[in-house]
């Protein structure tokens, strides 16, 4: 087997045209926040862990700087900016 059937033996989720389909929402790996109040946004889901890697992307147009606050292990993380008026969305993905 080549590496993509192997990477889809261990992933078991892509697709026909060889692209990775990640299932979003509530407890999973992936998804958009809520418009964030205050410049803060916490995101519930049991998928993350104290290792887990994290990337961020804020939607919509805004000054605010996004970086990722405190992390509980099977709980949450915390999306935060540096602007405190911030109410855009963030898309997040979970890498463990």
């Amino acid at each position: 087997a080549n590496s993509l059937e192997k990477t889809r033996r261990i992933i078991g989720n892509t697709t026909v045209s060889n692209k990775l389909n990640i299932t979003t929402g509530s407890n999973k790996s992936a998804g958009v926040s809520g418009a964030m109040t205050a410049g803060t946004i916490t995101i519930s889901t049991t998928a993350v862990t104290a290792s887990s890697l994290i990337f961020l992307t804020a939607v919509g147009a805004g000054t605010g700087q996004i970086s990722l606050g405190t992390v509980t292990a099977g709980t949450s993380f915390v999306i935060n900016s540096s602007d405190v008026l911030d109410t855009r969305t963030v898309q997040w993905w979970i890498i463990n």
